[in-house]
C-alpha cells in the first residue's frame, strides 16, 4: 500500500523556500524564479540574498545579445543587494559601465578609502584573445 501525499511548495516555510531558491544560480533566480508567485518574490528580493553574487556566462566571449542579457540581469542582481554587496563574481562578460554600477551603487569607492586596513580588494579584468 503506497500513501501518497500532496505537497503544496507555497505551504513551506520560508526559510526552506528560501534554503531552496539558494541553490539556484543568480540568473535563474532573476529570469524565472521570482516570477513563481509572491512568496518566491518576496524572498528572491531580500538584500541579505544578494549579498554575494555568482554570475557565470562560460558561452560568451565577445558582444552578443546573451552578453547583453547577463550585463542587465547582473545590473538587477547589484540593486537588489542594496548596497551590502559583499563579493561578486562576473566571467566572460561585462564593461565599464557595469563595473561604475557596481561601485556606485555599493559606495565602493568611498568605502575603499576610509578602510586604511584594508588587506585584499581583487579587481581582475582578463581579455580574451580570439586569432
Amino acid at each position: 500500500m503506497f500513501l501518497r501525499v500532496s505537497l503544496n511548495w507555497i505551504d513551506l516555510p520560508e526559510d526552506v523556500t528560501a534554503s531552496i531558491l539558494s541553490r539556484l544560480e543568480a540568473t535563474e533566480i532573476l529570469s524565472t524564479a521570482q516570477r513563481v508567485c509572491t512568496t518566491w518574490r518576496k524572498i528572491c528580493k531580500d538584500p541579505r540574498n544578494w549579498r554575494t553574487i555568482n554570475m557565470c556566462d562560460v558561452s560568451v566571449y565577445d558582444k552578443s545579445p546573451s552578453q547583453y542579457r547577463f550585463n542587465i540581469l547582473c545590473r538587477q542582481a547589484i540593486d537588489l543587494s542594496c548596497g551590502n554587496l559583499v563579493d561578486i563574481s562576473i566571467h566572460n562578460f561585462g564593461s565599464d559601465d557595469l563595473l561604475k554600477h557596481i561601485t556606485d551603487s555599493n559606495g565602493l569607492i568611498r568605502a575603499a578609502s576610509k578602510l586604511p586596513l584594508l588587506e585584499e580588494l581583487e579587481l581582475s579584468y582578463k581579455s580574451s584573445i580570439k586569432e
